[in-house]
């Protein structure tokens, strides 16, 4: 019995020794988390591609180009939704990074707006800048003296290179041993913004009179930005604001509240504010001078199909009575707001134009 007591004891002292080494030999074992693989190789031998861009206006009315300066037939992607802009300060700081949202950008570089440009040829697109630098901090980098360099591709994506030589026009190929590298991504050359020219007023024109004897002044403003999936059930919110000395009344409801776009690809679009409603007392709304009331209005019942296509729409909002009838006097005129944008994200498709190369010089 005591050698038994004897073997217990010894074998409790030898497990209670041994088990932190176990311990400590299961810490050491585990497995070492492995680096990330190294990127890939930067193409030894680009492709002779070039992009340009060039700004008419300080926050509006851009363009980008892009030209195969080789000789072997590049396919490329001629999406401006693919470009991203950096902007850096005249006095230099932090640069600051444009591009529309994921839902904009296009997801491949083999979609309908793929194009083949042969040696020496261009394609150019139009842009508003105000859809890549659609936030605040965004919307101020963009003044007289910054610098911009614009990138246009798939840099950050694991899509295909878009930009790589392409079957020749009799269908060869050209030597791959020689031919220049594909890439997924280009750059353009610095563009620094400049200020725009001022516009001298002809000191030979009248300027208009009004045709009231006391006209009323009323102003009306929206969220200066509003970004939106679609226009789906999504409102807005106009306020009115009596810029007069006096009390005004008007009938502030939907039906008397419309907008002028300018439309992505261009064209103005007028609607709402068409419809005749009769005013009565009870109706009415009575701002005292300087007050102001705020009437909520749905894009898609006041506009239907007017924002159905993605893009940047420039918007001032109005009110519009001249259609309003009744015994009691009420204000009756149109005022229209200052401009502000509207960013849809998604609609019914893409309604730009399919791209097509720049007419040869």
């Amino acid at each position: 019995m005591v050698t038994l007591m004897r073997a217990r004891y010894w074998v409790t002292i030898i497990a209670a020794l041994t088990m932190p080494a176990v311990v400590v030999q299961g810490v050491l074992a585990a497995p070492k988390k492995q680096a990330p693989p190294p990127p890939p190789p930067a193409p030894t031998n680009p492709p002779n591609i070039t992009l340009t861009l060039v700004a008419n206006e300080l926050a509006r009315d851009w363009s980008l180009r892009v030209t195969n300066t080789g000789l072997e037939p590049l396919r490329i992607v001629a999406d401006a939704r693919a470009l991203s802009l950096e902007i850096t300060a005249p006095n230099g700081g932090p640069v600051v990074k444009c591009t529309v949202p994921p839902e904009m950008r296009p997801l491949a570089d083999n979609g309908p707006r793929t194009l083949v440009l042969v040696g020496g040829r261009s394609y150019t697109e139009h842009f508003d800048p105000r859809l890549y630098c659609f936030g605040e901090k965004e919307a101020n980098a963009l003044v007289a003296g910054a610098t911009v360099i614009g990138k246009l591709g798939f840099a950050p994506t694991n899509v295909a290179p878009p930009y790589e030589v392409t079957w020749a026009l009799d269908g060869t190929r050209f030597d791959a041993s020689v031919a220049p590298s594909p890439a997924k991504e280009i750059v353009s050359t610095p563009l620094q913004l400049t200020a725009p020219t001022p516009v001298v007023a002809d000191a030979g024109v009248t300027p208009l009179t009004a045709t009231d004897a006391v006209p009323i002044h009323l102003g009306v403003a929206m969220p200066t930005r509003t970004d939106l999936t679609t226009t789906f059930e999504q409102t807005t919110t106009l306020t009115v604001t009596n810029k007069d000395p006096r009390a005004v009344s008007l009938l502030l409801r939907t039906s008397t509240v419309g907008f002028t776009v300018e439309l992505p690809q261009g064209g103005i679009a007028r609607c709402g504010g068409s419809t005749g409603a009769t005013a009565i007392r009870e109706l009415l709304t009575t701002l005292p001078a300087g007050g102001r009331a705020s009437v909520a209005v749905d894009f898609d019942a006041v506009c239907p199909d007017v924002f159905a296509r993605p893009g940047l729409y420039v918007v001032r909002p109005r009110i519009d009575t001249r259609r309003v009838t009744g015994s009691v006097s009420s204000f009756q005129g149109e005022a229209l707001g200052d401009p502000v944008i509207v960013r849809v994200r998604t609609g019914r498709g893409d309604d730009r134009a399919s791209p097509k190369p720049d007419p040869a010089h």
